[in-house]
């Protein structure tokens, strides 16, 4: 989880600091979006086909921090409906769209929102801290399981085409892998990512999960006007700062439980 926070931090710097209330380079950007082509999208060799938001909704994910540079403004929800809050985690909350609805994740150790659109069409999945009691747990596992939960939820029983996929090794503050793919079935478009974070000697492995699916024809839409108002809710405040949900000194960048004051870097 810490990786796509580094991230974020690195998208502040360049966003934020270069921010314009110029409408015409506003409009600039929107229109070079749709024609960019994305960076880090690879199946094995660069695929040249994922292009617009899509490809940029991939980049952020990567680490591409330039991506981040190319939004024409802050991500907000447009058309605000309900207010969703964790039961157990109430730090963990972000305003929804209308016509959405939310619930908290269903598992053992698992803190999560699940958002769905009102017609079982756009699914919106992050659980920033999954643990299971098994050391090293390899982040293949993972996506794996989360890939035919969501599979089996459109109830597709064939084998998605692989758009884009990446799977990296790296140390932050603690060892950690990422994960991610972005693929294609049944006229749905989906990005699915995992970091796992290892503690030696600890026992058990934890895991940060993001899934973003939309029908095809509408997930450019929905990255705008959707997935990327979610992530600035739960990442940056208005001001450009970073949040601090918890309070315990540690920003949501790098806290590895934005939940839980009791769990900080170390």
């Amino acid at each position: 989880m810490k990786q796509i926070k580094i991230f974020f931090a690195l998208l502040c710097i360049a966003f934020y600091g270069c921010s314009t209330d110029d409408d015409t380079m506003a409009e600039q950007q929107a229109a070079s979006i749709a024609n960019r082509v994305s960076t880090t999208c690879t199946n094995p060799t660069p695929n040249p086909n994922v292009v617009g938001y899509t490809g940029l909704y991939w980049d952020m994910a990567n680490g591409n921090s330039a991506a981040y540079a190319q939004l024409p403004g802050v991500p907000v929800v447009q058309n605000p409906g309900g207010q969703f809050i964790h039961s157990q985690q109430p730090l963990l909350g972000f305003t929804l769209p209308q016509g959405f609805s939310a619930f908290e994740s269903a598992g053992q150790n698992v803190v999560g929102a699940d958002v769905i659109r009102n017609d079982n069409q756009v699914v919106y999945r992050w659980v920033p801290l999954a643990t299971v009691f098994q050391p090293l747990v390899p982040t293949q596992t993972i996506i794996e399981q989360e890939i035919n939960s969501m599979l089996s939820f459109f109830g597709f029983q064939g084998q998605p085409e692989v758009l884009c996929t990446r799977t990296a090794q790296q140390n932050n503050i603690l060892p950690q892998e990422f994960n991610g793919r972005l693929l294609r079935f049944n006229g749905m478009i989906a990005q699915v990512w995992v970091i796992g974070t290892y503690v030696d000697g600890l026992g058990s492995s934890s895991f940060a999960i993001s899934v973003s699916v939309a029908p095809e024809e509408e997930y450019e839409t929905q990255v705008q006007e959707t997935f990327l108002p979610f992530i600035f809710q739960l990442f940056v405040r208005p001001d450009g700062q970073f949040i601090d949900k918890d309070g315990d000194g540690f920003d949501n960048l790098v806290d590895p439980n934005d939940c839980d004051p009791n769990i900080v870097p170390g």
